[in-house]
């Protein structure tokens, strides 16, 4: 009888050990372990954790960022006989002093502020100011780039509303991607503005595979204050990435007009390979063409070639070529100076070259050349080849 309450306390001790060890740790069966027996007390289940409570809304806060594009340039060939109007891209080169001139310019300064004011709602303002050595000019004041709401209602949509870019040619200045060399070919030569005044509806749909954009805006006045007028412009752009590193644009615009002497019409395609940071693919090309038709029989066809190519994580190569051919029928606007006669057609070949060195993550230096070709058929000017060629050394910078 003691012995066999000796072994009975010997079984209650070890399962009270059994048990105690169970508590804190029930080791895993494993699955060809079929005859494994664990025995584990019967604890009730433990309590349902709160329900985590929502996180608060980080406070709004204000970034300020800059740019600043700064140039030393020689003016080495200026076709002073042309002089400017709907035919020179250099603009600046209308000027009577520039052959041959050298100096320093600061051409574009933007200060940002941006808003983010919940996960909904943020918001931009941006000013801009720029100085042309080529006019003899300051710094100019500055003027307000920027300034809209954005509203993001649904996943990868959102409404614009303020002073925003058209998307005219905001997909061709992200392949390009050297703003701070050259304008986009479409900006450079006037097609549109690069701002208007308006409402914008943005997103995407089909797994981010297409895009849209569509504006409602002032048209070319852009930041001007239009409420009495009539004429406005409507913006549509369709993107469509097929596959990745493929990029298709197609885009329409036109103006709505109370004088059919101001309106405007303009189709674009784009179609682009490559990553536009250069991250996934060694090199970006992309091709647009633009058409543009303007009131009293006026035509514009302008055809552009950007090409970067990435040498290594602190260079790049770019080139581009824009093609622009110009026409009208009837001549009636003054393109030349006041005793010559109109244009009625003209051409122009229009090239950028040069390497983008990155000396800091926000300081490149970008030394390139700006070469213009052009032909004209007016009585007041052979017609004959004339020739732009404008070497830079371009310091770029963001703060």
């Amino acid at each position: 009888m003691k012995k066999s309450m000796f072994v009975l306390m010997i079984v209650l001790v070890s399962m009270s050990w059994v048990f105690a060890q169970s508590s804190n740790t029930i080791p895993a069966l494993s699955s060809g372990d079929t005859n494994a027996l664990i025995i584990a007390p019967a604890l009730p289940p433990p309590a349902a954790a709160p329900p985590a409570a929502k996180k608060a809304s980080s406070p709004s806060s204000v970034t300020i960022k800059g740019k600043v594009y700064f140039d030393f340039f020689y003016a080495a060939a200026v076709s002073t006989n042309v002089s400017g109007g709907d035919l020179n891209a250099n603009k600046e080169l209308k000027h009577p002093t520039t052959d041959g001139r050298y100096g320093f310019q600061i051409r574009r300064i933007y200060l940002t502020f941006n808003r983010s004011f919940n996960d909904d709602f943020s918001g931009r303002i941006r000013f801009e100011a720029g100085h042309s050595a080529f006019k003899d000019s300051a710094i100019s004041e500055p003027k307000i780039k920027d300034a809209y709401l954005k509203w993001k209602y649904k996943k990868n949509n959102e409404t614009v509303i303020g002073i925003s870019s058209p998307p005219t040619f905001s997909l061709l200045e992200k392949f390009w991607g050297y703003r701070s060399v050259e304008k986009s070919a479409p900006d450079l030569f006037g097609i549109r503005s690069s701002r208007d005044l308006g409402v914008s509806l943005k997103g995407t749909m089909l797994n981010k595979k297409l895009q849209y954009h569509i504006m409602f805006g002032n048209g070319d006045k852009g930041n001007v204050d239009e409420w009495s007028s009539d004429d406005k412009t409507v913006y549509s752009a369709l993107t469509y990435i097929p596959v990745k590193n493929i990029t298709i644009q197609g885009h329409v615009d036109g103006d709505i007009v109370a004088q059919r002497k101001d309106e405007k019409f303009t189709g674009q395609f784009f179609c682009g390979f490559g990553d536009t940071k250069l991250k996934s693919t060694a090199f970006r090309a992309g091709l647009s063409a633009t058409y543009q038709e303007k009131a009293r029989h006026r035509f514009t066809y302008l055809f552009s070639l950007p090409v970067i190519v990435r040498m290594n994580d602190s260079m790049n190569i770019f080139f581009r070529s824009d093609y622009r051919m110009y026409y009208e029928e009837h001549g009636q606007i003054d393109a030349f100076t006041k005793n010559a006669k109109p244009v009625k057609d003209a051409a122009e070949l229009y090239t950028v070259i040069g390497t983008d060195v990155k000396l800091e993550k926000n300081i490149h230096f970008q030394p390139n050349v700006k070469v213009g070709y052009y032909i004209v058929d007016a009585d007041s000017v052979p017609k004959n080849g004339m020739t732009d060629a404008i070497p830079s050394l371009t310091v770029y910078v963001a703060f």
